[in-house]
């Protein structure tokens, strides 16, 4: 897959891009100014994207999902930038109904005399289940792919081992009721060459998992917010693929091999040498980073580290 190509002076030669008129909002003229450096950037997105993905169209997207959320409009452009680059890289869709992959804005905070206090607004690259799926299916080893939850009245079986086997009927008749949790999401996945694999996940696993790794979870009022809020069900069956997807068999090259990286990197706030935005990668599911080659945990309820 092709890498952005050299974006030095990329912004410095197209700082009149943007028309920005007077008497406009505070909010119109941060638009503004966020289409015109997304715009700048176009022959970096056309270096990243795959052939079946026209350039514009991403763009286009990409300008949609800022001017949609003002939280991301909020963000430091070149996060932005750099979030939506690691997308064109994967060849995977924004923000679209499609469900492949996400710009999503994120506060960074740090503990000022006694309290979390946000410090910037930066957007971070995540990729949905369906995005995982449609990596999967590219590498053309795949026969079959999925990801259920499943009810308390479905007929659900299932065995590890050498005899792994797993059965899911769905009821037909009042399967679920009002407000009804899962009681078990799960993954399956078949090779073309008879290899098979799943995983399964129980509600409380699920939940005490994100619980755990979520930056959205608040020990304080015990809640989530943004996608594991809005929408639990896929949050879960992304989480039940990532843990099927550490025993499938796949190219170190490939790109769901890479995402498993990708996944949650976000930008530094600096410059590569190149003038690219420099992107930090976190793998999936860590307790705690290393700054300045110093292990440092992070707080459980904002996800920020903890001051020594």
């Amino acid at each position: 897959m092709n890498k952005p190509v050299n974006a030095a002076g990329t912004i410095a030669n197209n700082q009149n891009t943007g028309v920005v008129k007077k008497g406009k909002s505070p909010q119109e003229l941060a638009q503004a100014k966020m289409k015109a450096t997304i715009k700048a950037y176009l022959p970096q997105f056309t270096s990243a994207l795959p052939q079946a993905i026209k350039p514009e169209r991403f763009q286009s997207m990409v300008i949609t999902a800022v001017n949609t959320n003002p939280k991301l409009l909020a963000c430091d452009t070149l996060s932005v930038i750099a979030s939506a680059l690691q997308c064109a890289q994967l060849g995977l869709e924004p923000n679209t109904p499609l469900g492949q992959a996400y710009l999503i804005p994120y506060e960074e905070k740090k503990f000022i005399n006694g309290e979390w206090q946000v410090i910037r607004t930066v957007c971070n690259f995540q990729v949905g289940y369906r995005g995982l799926i449609t990596l999967a299916f590219r590498s053309g080893e795949l026969q079959c792919l999925d990801a259920q939850e499943v009810y308390a009245n479905d007929t659900f079986e299932f065995e590890y081992g050498l005899n792994m086997n797993l059965k899911h009927i769905p009821a037909t008749h009042n399967r679920k009721s009002a407000g009804e949790k899962p009681t078990h999401y799960y993954a399956v996945y078949r090779l073309k060459n008879g290899g098979q694999g799943m995983a399964v996940m129980t509600y409380e696993d699920v939940l005490e998992h994100a619980k755990k790794f979520s930056k959205t979870y608040s020990k304080k009022t015990g809640k989530f917010n943004g996608s594991w809020a809005d929408n639990f069900d896929a949050m879960a069956k992304k989480t039940v693929l990532l843990k099927l997807m550490k025993y499938m068999p796949m190219a170190t090259d490939s790109p769901l091999a890479r995402v498993t990286t990708i996944d949650n990197a976000h930008f530094t706030g600096k410059l590569n040498d190149d003038n690219t935005p420099e992107i930090e990668f976190a793998p999936i599911d860590v307790e705690a980073i290393e700054v300045n080659n110093k292990a440092v945990k992070t707080d459980p309820n904002t996800g920020e580290i903890q001051e020594a």
